[in-house]
């Protein structure tokens, strides 16, 4: 009976770290899309300011990872189906909790604005919704920005959907639009890249601040895992290493 009891306390103790530490012995298969500097491909290789956080988080829980980068709509369908075992950078929105864990910590904090041309500084602004009323405001297909942001939008006929932010910049450089609202570092960064920091600016008013996480498949990954994820990111924010990162890719 003895021995018995002991097997059985074996075979919980073992149920639960399984558990516990789901995806702790095999590479677990992070989904994103490019979207730097946050996240993008370098030499062939995946880099980026969230990268470098997450490596570091990771590293810390004794967690193997691999980086896949598909478009957005691609990537959401990834984690939705368990394919993918999580998916970053995630706003909230009550589709994404049925299939997903989302951690207490988010991964980063985002400020949105809206890109105009440079020609058009004086005579387009931003203080309310009501300041795009007849003009086209390019969106990203799959992109939840805010229920507030896209119901007025959709109500006034002013979205014009493309499938990346790169395009939506150039539509708004080829004046195919007039505004488009995108995260400001992203904007900048791929401003920079497709050569157009001479025909595109942003305004400064924010059009809103969000945060937004890694979120894990609930099938793949246990709610222990997640939770532990959330108290080691939170705790690494509190260190040099990460500051370090901030100075790297922001200042």
């Amino acid at each position: 009976m003895k021995l018995l009891r002991y097997f059985l306390v074996i075979i919980l103790t073992s149920v639960f770290l399984r558990g516990a530490n789901c995806c702790a012995q095999s590479p677990l298969k992070i989904a994103t899309e490019e979207w730097p500097p946050y996240v993008y491909e370098q030499d062939g290789k995946v880099v980026g300011y969230s990268i470098d956080i997450l490596n570091s988080v990771f590293a810390k829980m004794d967690v193997t990872v691999t980086y896949n980068q598909y478009p957005w709509k691609r990537a959401i369908k990834g984690v939705f189906s368990g394919t993918a075992d999580a998916l970053f950078h995630a706003s909230k929105n009550e589709e994404r909790q049925q299939y997903c864990y989302y951690p207490e910590e988010e991964l980063t904090q985002s400020r949105y604005v809206f890109f105009i041309r440079q020609e058009d500084v004086g005579r387009l602004k931003f203080d309310s919704f009501d300041d795009l009323i007849g003009a086209d405001v390019g969106i990203t297909q799959g992109y939840s920005y805010t229920a507030e942001l896209l119901d007025f939008l959709y109500a006034n006929g002013l979205a014009v959907s493309t499938v990346s932010d790169e395009s939506n910049l150039r539509m708004l450089a080829k004046k195919r639009t007039d505004y488009f609202p995108t995260d400001m570092l992203n904007g900048l960064y791929l401003v920079k890249e497709s050569g157009l920091q001479d025909q595109l600016t942003c305004l400064p008013k924010p059009i809103f601040e969000k945060p937004y996480f890694i979120i894990f498949n609930k099938q793949n990954v246990s709610l222990e895992f997640v939770e532990r994820f959330s108290r080691i990111l939170a705790e690494f924010k509190q260190t040099e290493e990460f500051r370090q990162i901030e100075a790297k890719y922001f200042e």
